[in-house]
C-alpha cells in the first residue's frame, strides 16, 4: 500500500470505519472505490445486478441516495460540485477502499468492476476514462479500440503522454494488430 508503511492508518480505515458500517453500504464503498471519481449513474453500472447477463446491468437506484448520506456523515468522501452529481473519496480511504477490494473481491472481482466502468464511460462519450478503466480491467483489446477511437478523431494532440502511456500497457501482440495506434505511438515518442 502506499501508506509509507504506516499500517496502522490501513488498520483504522478498514477495522473502525469500513467495519462499522451496515453491510450494503460497505459492498457500495468497495465496488466503487475503483473510481476515481463518480456520480450516481456511474456507480449503478459498476454496482447493479450481477446476475443481469445485459451489458448494461439494473440499475440500484440508491446510489445518489447512499452517496449524499455518505457525504452528510462525512464518510471521506468529497463532493466535487454543487449540484451533488459528482464526488470523490479522500484519497488515502480510496487506497484502503481499493485494497481492502482486492483482499475480499480478489483481482478478477476489481476487473469485472472496471470493465463496466469502462463500458458506462464509452457509452457516455468520455473515451479517456475508458480507456483507463479497461486498462486497469486488463481488457486490451478493447482498450485498444477506444484509443484508436481517440487517434483517429483527432481529440488527443496535446496528450502526447497519455497516448504514449496507454500505448505502452498494451500487449506487444494487440498493439501491432492496430497500425494506426503504432504510428500515434511513434509519433508520440518522435515529439
Amino acid at each position: 500500500a502506499g501508506f509509507g508503511g504506516d499500517r496502522r492508518i490501513m488498520e483504522y480505515l478498514v477495522e473502525d470505519v469500513l467495519n462499522a458500517q451496515p453491510e450494503p453500504i460497505q459492498a457500495f464503498l468497495l465496488r466503487t472505490s475503483v473510481l476515481e471519481r463518480m456520480c450516481a449513474d456511474l456507480c449503478d453500472a459498476v454496482i447493479g445486478d450481477r446476475a443481469s447477463d445485459s451489458e448494461f446491468p439494473v440499475p440500484n437506484p440508491q446510489s445518489q441516495a447512499i452517496l449524499e448520506e455518505l457525504e452528510r456523515a462525512n464518510l471521506f468522501v468529497v463532493p466535487l460540485d454543487g449540484q451533488q452529481r459528482w464526488y470523490r473519496y479522500h484519497a488515502l480511504f480510496a487506497e484502503a477502499m481499493r485494497d481492502e477490494a482486492r483482499r475480499r473481491l480478489g483481482a478478477a472481482g476489481l476487473c469485472g468492476l472496471y470493465a463496466r466502468a469502462s463500458r458506462w464511460y464509452e457509452w457516455q462519450g468520455q473515451l479517456a476514462d475508458a480507456v483507463e478503466a479497461a486498462l486497469n480491467a486488463h481488457e486490451f483489446a478493447a482498450a485498444a479500440e477506444l484509443i484508436e477511437r481517440i487517434v483517429e478523431s483527432r481529440r488527443h494532440p496535446n496528450e502526447l503522454h497519455t497516448l504514449r502511456r496507454w500505448v505502452e500497457q498494451l500487449p506487444e501482440d494487440i498493439r501491432d494488430n492496430h497500425p494506426a495506434l503504432c504510428f500515434a505511438y511513434a509519433s508520440a515518442l518522435l515529439f
